[in-house]
């Protein structure tokens, strides 16, 4: 049933469920206030995308500035995937000893 037959009835007989939310929602009426907050997101986008649009670093320096880093710092990808090993094999590979196996298995202790 649409929601404009259901509202039809609506002072006398409010529909089922909320009606704010849903397939059929009612809308909310669109006040100044809703307005300025939009032109305020358009603005801000506006002044973003104009920021975005100069670069602070042309892509030579951008370039070079890299090759700099992979010299200094080894290569991020294998430095990446060492921290990396070493936190599985600290945490998930990280040795158990036997008692924690068979922990499970004790059902004699009392409390």
């Amino acid at each position: 049933m649409r929601l404009t037959l259901v509202l039809c009835r609506y002072p006398k007989c409010p529909p089922n469920g909320n009606i704010w939310i849903g397939k059929n929602k009612m809308v909310r009426k669109v006040l100044p206030k809703h307005m300025d907050q939009m032109m305020n997101n358009v603005e801000r986008e506006k002044r973003n995308m104009a920021i975005l649009l100069k670069p602070f670093l042309t892509k030579e320096q951008e370039a070079e500035c890299n090759q700099t880093l992979v010299e200094e710092q080894g290569d991020a990808r294998a430095l990446w995937f060492k921290m990396r090993k070493e936190r599985v094999e600290s945490m998930v590979m990280a040795p158990v000893p036997l008692s924690e196996h068979f922990k499970s298995l004790n059902k004699e202790y009392k409390w």
